[in-house]
C-alpha cells in the first residue's frame, strides 16, 4: 500500500487543491466530502532565494539546540506530492505555489535538490497521508465519476463530441419510433 500519491493522481481521484487559511507549515489538512475532497496546503513562494534560504533553515533546524519547527518534514511532504512538472502546474493553478523561478521543471528540480538528503519525521503528516490513501483506495461513486471525467472529458472537444454522439443516438431512436 503506497501512502505517497502525487498531485496528478489525487486530482484524477477527485481531490481539489485549496490554499490553507494560514501560512503555517502545520496547516495541512484533508477533508472528505460527498462529491469532492479537499487537500489544503499553505502557500509557498518559489524564487531564486528559496534554495539557499530553505537549506539554511534546514541546517539550522538540525542543530541540537534548536526547536524543530518541521520545515524539513514539510519540504519532504511536498516533495512526495510533486513528481512531475504537471504536479507543479496544478499547485500553481490552485495558487498554492507561486513560481517566480521560471518553468515548472525548475521548481521540480529545486524540490528534488532540497529534499535529496533529508531525513524527515513524517509522523506529523501521517493522518493526512492515511486519509488521502483511504480516499484513493475507496472507490465510491463520486471517485469513479471524477476518474471518468478526468480520463475521458479532460478537454472541451471530448465533451462536445460526446454530446453530439448522444444527440445523434437520441434522434435516431426518435426516428425509429415514429417511422
Amino acid at each position: 500500500m503506497s501512502l505517497y500519491r502525487n498531485i496528478t493522481e489525487l486530482k484524477a481521484a477527485g481531490v481539489e487543491l485549496k490554499s490553507s487559511r494560514t501560512n503555517r507549515l502545520s496547516d495541512i489538512s484533508f477533508s472528505r466530502g460527498r462529491f469532492r475532497s479537499k487537500l489544503r496546503l499553505p502557500v509557498m513562494i518559489m524564487d531564486e532565494t528559496t534554495a539557499t534560504s530553505t537549506l539554511n533553515v534546514i541546517a539550522y533546524e538540525m542543530c541540537p539546540d534548536f526547536a524543530n519547527y518541521g520545515f524539513c518534514d514539510h519540504i519532504s511532504f511536498l516533495k512526495s506530492l510533486i513528481e512531475t512538472p504537471d504536479d507543479v502546474k496544478a499547485l500553481r493553478s490552485a495558487r498554492i505555489l507561486v513560481n517566480n523561478l521560471g518553468s515548472d521543471q525548475d521548481v521540480l528540480n529545486l524540490f528534488t535538490t532540497i529534499s535529496s538528503n533529508l531525513v524527515p519525521n513524517m509522523e506529523k503528516y501521517a493522518h493526512v497521508m492515511f486519509q488521502i490513501e483511504k480516499h484513493y483506495s475507496h472507490k465510491s461513486l463520486p471517485t469513479w465519476i471524477a476518474l471518468g471525467y478526468n480520463t475521458y472529458f479532460s478537454n472541451p472537444w471530448s465533451i462536445i463530441a460526446f454530446l453530439a454522439a448522444l444527440l445523434g443516438l437520441v434522434l435516431t431512436l426518435i426516428q425509429t419510433i415514429y417511422c
